[in-house]
This record gives structure tokens, C-alpha cells and sequence, in this order.
């Protein structure tokens, strides 16, 4: 064989690879989401967002609340259209949101959304959060494992 057809040969068998690798990649490729929740007091509220949503519901400089950041550190974007509660008989009811997020949520790779809720939340520690995408995927988190960095 002469050296062409040795390269060809070689070019073909790492072009197969680099292929194959791309599709493994892409097949499990997918989105995933992680919730990290603070208690925070909210002190400046002299934002220049005059928004209608900080209208309807203004937060209280002098309550605490509980902050939810939901991030997107998968490798797909999600569209979360639903975030609740699920108690331990199932039942499923919504957050207690001081100022609720605009459904759906769209999220890509490495994004977030702060979402503030009441901070009795956390004394609901037997209860869990659910979040839900609009492809039926659903993230569950236990408010015993959030309340560690509360």
C-alpha cells in the first residue's frame, strides 16, 4: 500500500471516532437542574426596575425570606412550567411565593432564576420541593437537605 491510502485509512478510522464520540455526547446530553435556597432581608429596594410584577407584589424590607435560585447546570435548556410543594401523602400544592414567577421559565445551560417565597417554608422540613418541566421531567428536593445552608 502506498502512504495515501495509509493516511486515507487513518483519516477515515478518526473521523468514525470523532463521530461516534459526537453522538454519544448528544444522546446523553440533557438537562438538570440544582435549587439552592437562603433566607435573606431584602434592605435595598431603591432599584430602578419599575416593573408592573414589583407593583402587585412589593417585598418588605423588614421580613425575611426565602430565596430559591434554580439553575439550569445541565447541558440542554429547560422550560419549567410548574414549582410546588409535595407533601408526604403526595398532595401537591404551590409554593407560598411573596412575588411568583412569570410561568413558563426558560432556562439554557449555566442560567438561573431567583424565585422569593415566604420563609415559613422552612418550617415545613418534612415536606419537598418539586420542579417540573414542560417535557414532564421532574427535579424533587427535600427542604430538610435546602434547610443545611439556611
Amino acid at each position: 500500500m502506498k502512504t495515501i491510502e495509509w493516511i486515507a485509512i487513518y483519516a477515515a478510522v478518526v473521523s468514525t471516532i470523532a463521530l461516534s464520540w459526537n453522538i454519544i455526547n448528544d444522546l446523553n446530553a440533557q438537562a438538570d437542574i440544582r435549587l439552592n435556597a437562603e433566607v435573606i432581608q431584602i434592605l435595598d429596594l431603591n432599584h430602578s426596575d419599575d416593573s408592573f410584577i414589583d407593583k402587585i407584589f412589593p417585598l418588605d424590607p423588614y421580613k425575611h425570606y426565602c430565596q430559591l435560585r434554580i439553575t439550569n447546570v445541565g447541558d440542554r435548556s429547560v422550560v419549567i412550567d410548574e414549582i410546588g410543594i409535595e407533601e408526604s401523602d403526595g398532595e401537591k400544592s404551590r409554593l407560598p411565593f411573596s412575588r411568583p414567577p412569570t410561568f413558563p421559565i426558560s432556562l439554557k445551560p449555566s442560567e438561573f432564576e431567583i424565585c422569593y417565597c415566604n420563609k415559613e417554608l422552612i418550617l415545613a422540613i418534612d415536606k419537598k420541593i418539586f420542579i417540573k418541566s414542560t417535557k414532564g421531567k421532574k427535579w424533587i428536593f427535600k427542604i430538610s437537605e435546602l434547610a443545611k445552608n439556611l
